[in-house]
């Protein structure tokens, strides 16, 4: 009889310990369940983060590149021109005041660049249409950089005219490209003058310019 009870008490005890074992054994499992479960979206989170800051520098990069290649610059100078040869001017013969002209100017720049590089001198093709004290001109130029480019203009404006002769003008002029570095110049502005008694002229030109490619403009 006693060593039935000793043999009951030993059972009981190894059963005490089995079920302790599983409950311990179910606290590791959930646990290790746990531990893979905040890894694994720790891990998720990490990728998006990295996913997102690459993003983010991709973007910045292309709005830097975007940014340098729109940068408007400043662009302003002062052209002497010299007397207009030729000059063609023919009646309209719908009024005695309405004429037609196409001259030819040439002028020399001061303190006018491009991309750094100072703008030489000009040539302007001039057409205007002359009724009474007032004029209407429009006309293109090519202008000569120091480095030997070219910056295409064009430009309009309205002329006040006493006995004939052209007193001020002002108009807005844009650049329409170039060659060499200047192939891709844009840029738009305005400009104010005046004509001296000889048939000279003294024109304040600004505005804004931008080279798509590697450049800057008139």
């Amino acid at each position: 009889m006693k060593n039935f009870k000793m043999l009951v008490e030993t059972a009981m005890s190894a059963g005490g310990l089995l079920s302790a074992g599983a409950a311990h054994a179910k606290d590791i499992r959930a646990t290790l369940t746990s531990t893979l479960t905040t890894f694994g979206n720790s891990q998720f989170a990490l990728r998006r983060q990295c996913m997102w800051m690459k993003s983010v520098l991709v973007f910045g990069l292309v709005l830097t590149m975007a940014t340098a290649a729109s940068a408007q610059n400043k662009f302003s100078g002062t052209q002497q021109c010299a007397k207009p040869d030729p000059v063609y001017t023919v009646p309209v013969g719908d009024r005695p005041d309405h004429m037609m002209s196409l001259v030819k100017d040439k002028c020399t720049w001061t303190g006018a660049e491009i991309g750094g590089v100072p703008l030489k001198d000009e040539d302007d093709t001039i057409v205007s249409d002359i009724s009474g004290s007032r004029a209407r001109d429009r006309g293109y130029g090519v202008a000569t950089l120091a480095n030997g480019e070219k910056a295409f203009v064009q430009f309009q404006g309205t002329n006040t005219i006493n006995d004939k002769t052209p007193v001020t003008g002002q108009g807005t002029w844009s650049f329409t490209g170039g060659t060499g570095k200047q192939k891709g110049l844009k840029g738009k502005g305005t400009y104010k003058g005046k004509w001296n008694p000889d048939g000279t002229s003294t024109f304040e030109i600004e505005g804004e310019y931008q080279l798509t490619t590697a450049t800057s403009g008139k």
